[in-house]
């Protein structure tokens, strides 16, 4: 996603007021993929269409004439982004899109962020397939959930209900990592990090962030890192491969003033296609 500051994975544990850069990566992650400016996780891209599971089919939320359900993922062009960014409005859920040109960045940091799409482009990734933030905090967000005991007292941290992951992965799939962060705002958090493994080599983590105007968070996401239609949401996929050759997929993109960034390892492309289709149908129903 465009490389945007997007907020995902890795603890982000300041008050932050002002625009947030959506789809930006950056190799300093902390504790929740969530910053504004310099703590943005990098997302790999690769893409394909695919059609949404059994998940999605049975739990779509209630449609409308202007805003059909899709279940279309999907990799686009920059004509293609630029007809989705239209299509959802330039400030559908408090996002603003907008070219990095419009951002107002300093030259040089301007051009960093081109550096980083062309790789985008030509290799699928920010990084040019190097491992940068992806389930490399897994033991620290292990040992943020047994301090805090269990899910419910992480979410009782939170201002905001998070989407249901749990039943969208499966019964396989077991909850080892959580934490809150974000904007602190009447003593509750706006950002949850989740880390999950299969017990056959399949590990899946996500962040996902509320952005209301108690939380003072806004998003600028730059059209140039959307390069996928995910269930007519636009989004910022990258791939790459870790040191044992396994596959490892990122998806950056917002639902319903909900800033998700995921990853998976050891999922196949389809499956892990389905699963954010999931998760953003999931979101779509939420209040």
């Amino acid at each position: 996603m465009k490389k945007i500051l997007i907020l995902l994975g890795i603890c982000m544990s300041l008050l932050v007021t002002g625009v947030l850069f959506y789809f930006k990566p950056n190799s300093n992650i902390t504790n929740n993929r969530t910053s504004y400016t310099n703590t943005i996780p990098k997302n790999e891209a690769i893409a394909v269409s695919a059609t949404a599971n059994s998940y999605v089919q049975n739990n779509q939320p209630s449609s409308s004439p202007k805003n059909p359900i899709s279940t279309k993922a999907v990799r686009i062009n920059a004509i293609d982004a630029e007809k989705l960014v239209t299509m959802v409005g330039s400030s559908e859920n408090g996002v603003k899109y907008m070219s990095i040109e419009e951002s107002g960045l300093p030259p040089d940091e301007i051009s960093n962020l081109k550096k980083d799409y062309d790789n985008l482009n030509k290799y699928g990734s920010y990084s040019g397939g190097e491992i940068t933030h992806e389930f490399t905090k897994a033991n620290d967000f292990k040992e943020a959930l047994r301090k805090n005991g269990n899910l419910e007292n992480v979410k009782n941290k939170l201002n905001f209900t998070p989407t249901d992951v749990n039943s969208i992965l499966g019964v396989n799939f077991k909850l080892m990592g959580a934490d809150y962060s974000g904007s602190l705002s009447e003593g509750k958090f706006n950002s949850l990090f989740r880390y999950y493994e299969d017990g056959t080599g399949k590990r899946f983590e996500i962040n996902e962030m509320y952005l209301t105007p108690a939380n003072n968070y806004s998003l600028n996401v730059y059209k140039e890192s959307i390069n996928f239609d995910l269930a007519g949401h636009p989004a910022t996929l990258q791939s790459l491969k870790n040191a044992e050759n396994k596959e490892i997929y990122n998806l950056d993109f917002n639902v319903n003033r909900r800033v998700f960034s995921i990853s998976s390892e050891g999922f196949n492309y389809s499956d892990f296609l389905q699963t954010s289709m999931a998760i953003a149908h999931a979101a779509e129903k939420e209040v």
